[in-house]
Protein backbone atom coordinates (compact mmCIF):
# COMPACT_ATOMS: atom_id res chain seq x y z
CA UNK A 1 0.00 0.00 0.00
CA UNK A 2 1.63 3.01 -0.99
CA UNK A 3 1.40 5.67 1.64
CA UNK A 4 0.31 8.99 -0.35
CA UNK A 5 0.70 11.38 2.25
CA UNK A 6 4.32 10.52 2.88
CA UNK A 7 4.92 10.98 -1.11
CA UNK A 8 3.64 14.48 -0.37
CA UNK A 9 5.17 15.33 2.24
CA UNK A 10 8.41 14.78 -0.41
CA UNK A 11 6.80 16.89 -3.16
CA UNK A 12 4.80 19.61 -1.64
CA UNK A 13 6.00 22.68 -1.32
CA UNK A 14 7.27 23.42 2.61
CA UNK A 15 6.06 26.48 4.12
CA UNK A 16 8.84 28.48 3.78
CA UNK A 17 9.20 27.91 -0.07
CA UNK A 18 4.97 28.94 -0.26
CA UNK A 19 6.11 32.42 2.17
CA UNK A 20 8.82 33.19 0.04
CA UNK A 21 6.73 32.83 -3.47
CA UNK A 22 4.25 34.56 -1.97
CA UNK A 23 6.38 37.86 -0.94
CA UNK A 24 8.07 37.69 -4.39
CA UNK A 25 4.71 37.43 -6.42
CA UNK A 26 3.38 40.17 -4.43
CA UNK A 27 6.43 42.35 -5.03
CA UNK A 28 6.20 41.48 -8.68
CA UNK A 29 2.09 42.33 -9.20
CA UNK A 30 2.83 45.96 -7.13
CA UNK A 31 5.82 46.47 -9.31
CA UNK A 32 3.73 45.85 -12.35
CA UNK A 33 0.68 47.52 -11.12
CA UNK A 34 2.70 50.36 -10.58
CA UNK A 35 4.20 50.98 -14.13
CA UNK A 36 0.91 50.10 -15.97
CA UNK A 37 -0.53 53.55 -13.83
CA UNK A 38 2.14 55.61 -14.41
CA UNK A 39 2.11 54.92 -18.11
CA UNK A 40 -1.52 55.04 -18.23
CA UNK A 41 -2.16 52.04 -19.22
CA UNK A 42 -5.51 49.77 -18.78
CA UNK A 43 -3.62 46.72 -17.81
CA UNK A 44 -3.23 44.21 -14.82
CA UNK A 45 -0.99 41.96 -13.44
CA UNK A 46 -2.62 38.65 -12.40
CA UNK A 47 -0.64 35.51 -10.78
CA UNK A 48 -1.99 32.30 -12.81
CA UNK A 49 -0.54 28.92 -13.28
CA UNK A 50 -0.38 26.07 -10.85
CA UNK A 51 0.92 28.68 -8.11
CA UNK A 52 -2.23 30.55 -8.50
CA UNK A 53 -4.58 27.24 -8.42
CA UNK A 54 -2.58 25.70 -5.01
CA UNK A 55 -1.57 22.69 -7.26
CA UNK A 56 2.22 23.30 -7.57
CA UNK A 57 5.03 21.08 -6.31
CA UNK A 58 8.27 21.81 -4.85
CA UNK A 59 10.47 23.74 -6.52
CA UNK A 60 8.36 25.24 -8.94
CA UNK A 61 8.10 28.39 -11.14
CA UNK A 62 5.59 31.86 -11.13
CA UNK A 63 3.51 32.45 -14.21
CA UNK A 64 2.20 36.34 -14.11
CA UNK A 65 0.59 37.55 -16.88
CA UNK A 66 -0.14 41.36 -17.70
CA UNK A 67 -3.72 41.31 -18.72
CA UNK A 68 -4.53 44.21 -21.13
CA UNK A 69 -8.29 45.89 -21.96
CA UNK A 70 -9.30 44.07 -25.13
CA UNK A 71 -9.49 47.07 -27.65
CA UNK A 72 -5.18 47.53 -27.43
CA UNK A 73 -3.69 46.43 -31.10
CA UNK A 74 -0.90 43.57 -30.47
CA UNK A 75 1.73 45.24 -31.10
CA UNK A 76 0.90 47.31 -27.94
CA UNK A 77 0.86 44.77 -25.80
CA UNK A 78 3.59 42.94 -27.14
CA UNK A 79 6.12 46.61 -26.85
CA UNK A 80 4.83 46.86 -22.99
CA UNK A 81 4.44 43.29 -21.49
CA UNK A 82 8.61 43.34 -22.58
CA UNK A 83 8.70 46.85 -20.98
CA UNK A 84 7.18 45.94 -18.04
CA UNK A 85 8.39 42.37 -17.83
CA UNK A 86 12.50 43.94 -18.14
CA UNK A 87 11.24 46.79 -15.26
CA UNK A 88 10.33 43.93 -13.21
CA UNK A 89 13.00 41.14 -13.44
CA UNK A 90 16.70 42.19 -13.79
CA UNK A 91 18.49 40.60 -16.59
CA UNK A 92 15.16 38.95 -17.85
CA UNK A 93 15.59 37.14 -21.17
CA UNK A 94 12.77 37.90 -23.72
CA UNK A 95 11.34 34.55 -25.26
CA UNK A 96 8.52 34.49 -28.12
CA UNK A 97 5.00 31.99 -27.99
CA UNK A 98 2.25 33.80 -29.02
CA UNK A 99 3.15 36.93 -27.85
CA UNK A 100 6.82 37.77 -26.61
CA UNK A 101 7.42 37.95 -23.12
CA UNK A 102 10.29 38.36 -20.40
CA UNK A 103 11.45 34.82 -18.08
CA UNK A 104 14.07 35.06 -15.70
CA UNK A 105 14.76 35.00 -11.92
CA UNK A 106 14.59 36.39 -8.59
CA UNK A 107 15.47 34.91 -5.32
CA UNK A 108 15.98 31.50 -6.96
CA UNK A 109 12.55 31.32 -8.43
CA UNK A 110 11.83 30.85 -12.30
CA UNK A 111 9.38 33.99 -13.08
CA UNK A 112 7.90 34.20 -16.49
CA UNK A 113 5.72 37.59 -17.00
CA UNK A 114 3.29 36.89 -19.84
CA UNK A 115 1.22 40.15 -22.06
CA UNK A 116 -2.21 38.91 -22.54
CA UNK A 117 -5.79 40.09 -23.48
CA UNK A 118 -8.88 40.42 -20.31
CA UNK A 119 -11.17 37.44 -21.02
CA UNK A 120 -14.64 36.65 -19.19
CA UNK A 121 -16.21 33.65 -19.85
CA UNK A 122 -18.09 33.09 -22.83
CA UNK A 123 -15.53 36.14 -24.53
CA UNK A 124 -14.21 34.66 -27.71
CA UNK A 125 -9.73 34.10 -27.61
CA UNK A 126 -7.98 36.76 -29.05
CA UNK A 127 -4.95 35.19 -28.24
CA UNK A 128 -4.11 31.98 -27.29
CA UNK A 129 -2.64 32.86 -23.85
CA UNK A 130 -5.82 34.67 -22.98
CA UNK A 131 -7.53 31.42 -21.64
CA UNK A 132 -4.97 31.10 -18.63
CA UNK A 133 -6.88 33.35 -17.07
CA UNK A 134 -9.95 31.59 -16.80
CA UNK A 135 -8.17 28.26 -16.05
CA UNK A 136 -7.25 29.54 -13.05
CA UNK A 137 -10.73 30.82 -12.37
CA UNK A 138 -12.06 27.03 -13.09
CA UNK A 139 -9.80 25.50 -11.62
CA UNK A 140 -9.56 27.19 -8.91
CA UNK A 141 -13.64 27.27 -8.16
CA UNK A 142 -13.67 23.16 -8.90
CA UNK A 143 -10.75 22.00 -6.44
CA UNK A 144 -10.90 21.44 -2.53
CA UNK A 145 -7.74 21.56 -0.85
CA UNK A 146 -7.94 17.63 -1.26
CA UNK A 147 -8.65 17.92 -4.78
CA UNK A 148 -5.54 20.36 -5.09
CA UNK A 149 -3.47 16.82 -3.63
CA UNK A 150 -4.64 14.55 -5.74
CA UNK A 151 -3.66 16.57 -8.88
CA UNK A 152 -0.12 17.28 -7.08
CA UNK A 153 0.02 13.12 -6.77
CA UNK A 154 -1.09 13.12 -11.01
CA UNK A 155 1.53 15.17 -11.53
CA UNK A 156 4.11 13.32 -9.41
CA UNK A 157 3.14 10.01 -11.20
CA UNK A 158 3.15 11.89 -15.36
CA UNK A 159 6.53 13.45 -14.37
CA UNK A 160 7.82 9.94 -13.03
CA UNK A 161 6.62 8.04 -16.27
CA UNK A 162 7.86 10.92 -18.27
CA UNK A 163 5.00 11.86 -19.65
CA UNK A 164 4.37 15.60 -18.00
CA UNK A 165 4.42 18.42 -20.08
CA UNK A 166 2.67 19.44 -23.07
CA UNK A 167 5.65 21.08 -25.24
CA UNK A 168 6.39 19.52 -28.69
CA UNK A 169 9.34 17.34 -27.10
CA UNK A 170 6.87 15.66 -24.20
CA UNK A 171 3.42 15.99 -26.26
CA UNK A 172 2.23 14.64 -23.07
CA UNK A 173 -0.19 15.51 -19.79
CA UNK A 174 -0.16 19.30 -18.78
CA UNK A 175 -0.65 20.94 -15.63
CA UNK A 176 -3.76 22.25 -16.30
CA UNK A 177 -4.97 18.96 -18.20
CA UNK A 178 -4.05 16.74 -15.04
CA UNK A 179 -6.36 19.67 -12.84
CA UNK A 180 -9.40 18.77 -15.32
CA UNK A 181 -8.79 15.12 -14.66
CA UNK A 182 -9.14 14.81 -11.18
CA UNK A 183 -12.01 17.58 -11.39
CA UNK A 184 -13.80 14.91 -13.81
CA UNK A 185 -12.55 12.12 -11.83
CA UNK A 186 -12.16 12.92 -8.00
CA UNK A 187 -8.72 11.51 -7.40
CA UNK A 188 -5.85 10.32 -8.33
CA UNK A 189 -6.51 7.16 -8.26
CA UNK A 190 -9.67 7.21 -10.54
CA UNK A 191 -7.96 8.84 -13.10
CA UNK A 192 -5.44 5.79 -12.99
CA UNK A 193 -8.34 3.16 -13.11
CA UNK A 194 -10.39 4.96 -15.69
CA UNK A 195 -7.01 4.56 -18.12
CA UNK A 196 -6.03 1.53 -16.77
CA UNK A 197 -9.68 0.22 -18.67
CA UNK A 198 -9.56 2.80 -21.46
CA UNK A 199 -9.15 1.22 -24.81
CA UNK A 200 -9.00 2.93 -28.86
CA UNK A 201 -9.95 6.22 -28.13
CA UNK A 202 -10.25 8.25 -24.99
CA UNK A 203 -13.24 10.64 -25.21
CA UNK A 204 -14.06 12.92 -22.37
CA UNK A 205 -16.85 15.03 -23.32
CA UNK A 206 -16.79 13.77 -26.49
CA UNK A 207 -17.19 15.80 -29.57
CA UNK A 208 -17.46 13.78 -33.30
CA UNK A 209 -15.61 17.10 -34.96
CA UNK A 210 -12.67 15.37 -33.71
CA UNK A 211 -10.14 12.43 -34.28
CA UNK A 212 -7.34 12.79 -31.82
CA UNK A 213 -6.76 9.35 -29.56
CA UNK A 214 -7.31 11.74 -26.59
CA UNK A 215 -9.73 14.21 -26.36
CA UNK A 216 -10.44 16.38 -23.18
CA UNK A 217 -12.83 19.46 -24.33
CA UNK A 218 -11.65 22.78 -22.04
CA UNK A 219 -14.85 23.60 -20.37
CA UNK A 220 -13.73 27.73 -20.13
CA UNK A 221 -14.37 27.65 -24.07
CA UNK A 222 -17.89 29.14 -25.14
Amino acid sequence: MIDYQEVLSRYRPTQEEENRLRIISDDIIRKINSICRSRRLRAEAVIVGSYAKGTNLRDGDLDIFIAFDRDYPEEIINTEGLHIGHAVIPNGREKYAEHPYVSGEIGGVKIDVVPCYKMSFGDRKISAVDRTLLHTEYVNGHLDEKGRDEVRLLKIFTKSIGVYGAEARTFGFSGYLCELLVIRFRSFENVIRYFSKAKGRVLIDPDERFRDPMLLIDPVDP
